[in-house]
């Protein structure tokens, strides 16, 4: 491997800190969410999921049928909370949920289901999923404690939409949430109609081999996780393995450092882009002089170096795919 290619590596593991730092930021503005947790009871109440901050309601104003039930104790500890109930639907062949909605606003909307042996049969169902009067998907479970989840991207042409379970004979179907999330109308753009999930990949959400969101039962979010370690001056256990300690220790510290300013919830705090692609050149040329037999000593090159590669990552890691 060339001193240039090395370099393109240790800037796009920097990039991976900061950009997996800022996406676990980008959701929390929940401006025009709906987000519905079925079965949890009493009509009107509404809590804070504890691992998220996502801010869930009851379903109940938005359905006239089926029965709350709760997902086995042993189950809910490391699950997040909208799942620790579901509303399910003994009765009936088609049940639908009716959701007010703004017309012309592009919208996900996603359905969860997990089953936690809720109904003590331990007998995995399969129902259908309607979208209004359009079949969305069949859904089928691989595991009692494993989520199943649905999403479409809609543009509504009139102030509701409805999203109906159907009973195909194989189980009594039933749901754990449903969320809206407006869109962009840029995003996903379509001559007509809607899109259905095929494919996500999840580019953001990992530091280290670290979800944004520790499963453990005190459920550390990745934000806290890192300035704990910051506080502790343990910035190894931040970076990438792969690197192998091969590293620049302050240029690492700054682009961390870069990253947590990036989260900051005061916006002000928050450095512009441009700020960002000075401080990273800032790092990489903090690397190379570490290196006093590199060949790399033209800023030309360094310059080529770091745009290159923001240039790659702006493409690869923050675009959507396609669906």
């Amino acid at each position: 491997m060339d001193v240039k290619e090395m370099f393109k590596r240790f800037l796009f593991a920097l990039l991976l800190v900061y950009f997996a730092l800022v996406v676990v930021v980008m959701g929390q503005d929940q401006s025009g969410f709906i987000s519905i947790d079925c079965g949890r009871l009493p009509k009107n109440s509404t809590y804070s999921e504890s691992s998220t901050g996502l801010k869930y309601i009851s379903d109940e104003p938005f359905i006239q049928s089926g029965v709350s039930k709760s997902i086995l104790a042993e189950y809910k500890s490391t699950l997040q909370d909208q799942v620790a109930y579901v509303r399910s639907f003994p009765q009936g062949i088609r049940n639908c949920y009716r959701i007010n909605v703004t017309i012309g606003i592009r919208y996900l909307v996603r359905a969860t289901f997990l089953y936690g042996n809720y109904d003590g049969l331990n007998q995995l169902p399969e129902f259908d999923l309607h979208f209004g009067v359009n079949f969305w998907d069949t859904v089928k479970f691989d595991s009692v404690v494993i989520s199943n989840r649905k999403e479409v991207i809609h543009i509504p042409l009139k102030d509701n939409v409805q999203v109906c379970l159907l009973n195909t004979g194989s189980g009594t179907p039933f749901i754990s949430a449903l969320e809206l999330r407006p869109l962009k109308n840029t995003t996903y753009v379509t001559p007509y109609g809607s899109l259905s999930l095929l494919l996500r990949a999840d580019i953001g959400s990992t530091i280290n081999g670290r979800p944004a969101i520790s499963r453990t039962h005190e459920r550390t979010h990745i934000i806290q996780w890192v300035n704990s370690k910051l506080a502790n001056g343990d910035i190894e256990s931040i970076v990438e393995p792969k690197l192998e300690g091969d590293f620049e220790t302050n240029s690492v510290w700054k682009a961390v450092e870069l990253a947590m300013a990036c989260v900051s919830r005061i916006s002000t705090k928050r450095p512009t882009m441009s700020q960002v692609v000075t401080e990273l050149k800032d790092c990489l040329a903090a690397e190379i002089a570490r290196r006093n037999n590199s060949r790399l000593t033209d800023q030309s090159i360094v310059t080529d170096s770091v745009d290159e590669v923001l240039s790659i990552a702006m493409t690869t890691e923050l675009s959507p795919f396609a669906r």
